[in-house]
């Protein structure tokens, strides 16, 4: 009975302190941020340039879908529709030019907080590093696929690919919270600029290969 008060004694200090442990992140992600929409709001959401650009990407993007919708109900079926489906088509690739080098301006401008940004959560990364390094904050639910263990059981002791690293958990939370909280507070990005933005990206990325 001795030894069954032990072993339970041991296994309420083990769990007792991954949960914390793993909400200490949690948290420490959201305030990390929250601190950085906050930053964002001094710095860029304010300005008049990025207000400018935010409006015109905005705007382009609602002419871009509109576009998009027009191009595909035009019938191509006579040489008018065919002329129609074409113009429309054209028109709608403006827009998307145009949608890609407001992305561009405004990528520009947000260079000086995104660097801001880095710096931020590179440190508090540190921090969180230094205090968990190879210990265990979460326990996953499966074992999860080769190539994520690597990140999911990095720096961790032992064969266990359920145990989930600081690494791990705290790059979930960063990359969840952080569109989460610029969607909740309207500065988000239109879905359509990010993929127009992609799609440049892509595009780019294959003219460089065939150089």
């Amino acid at each position: 009975m001795d030894d069954l008060g032990d072993d339970s004694g041991v296994m309420d200090s083990f769990t007792r302190p991954l949960y914390l442990e793993a909400w200490t992140i949690v948290l420490v992600s959201v305030g990390s941020a929250l601190f950085c929409e906050a930053l964002n709001w001094l710095v860029l959401y304010r300005t008049s340039t990025y207000k400018s650009l935010a409006e015109s990407l905005k705007r382009t993007s609602k002419r871009l879908e509109s576009a998009k919708a027009a191009a595909a109900a035009a019938s191509p079926t006579s040489s008018k529709g065919k002329q129609a489906s074409s113009s429309k088509t054209k028109k709608a690739d403006r827009f998307e030019r145009t949608m890609q080098e407001t992305s561009r301006d405004l990528s520009l401008v947000k260079l000086k907080s995104t660097v801001v940004m880095t710096v931020t959560l590179s440190l508090m990364y540190g921090v969180l590093s230094a205090s968990y390094d190879g210990m265990p904050v979460a326990r996953l639910p499966f074992d999860p696929p080769g190539f994520v263990q690597g990140i999911s059981h990095r720096g961790l002791v032992g064969e266990d690919m359920r145990d989930c690293s600081m690494a791990f958990l705290y790059m979930l939370c960063s990359m969840s919270f952080k569109t989460n909280i610029q969607k909740a507070l309207g500065f988000a990005p239109p879905r359509a600029a990010q993929t127009s933005m992609a799609d440049s990206i892509i595009n780019a990325a294959e003219k460089a290969k065939t150089r």
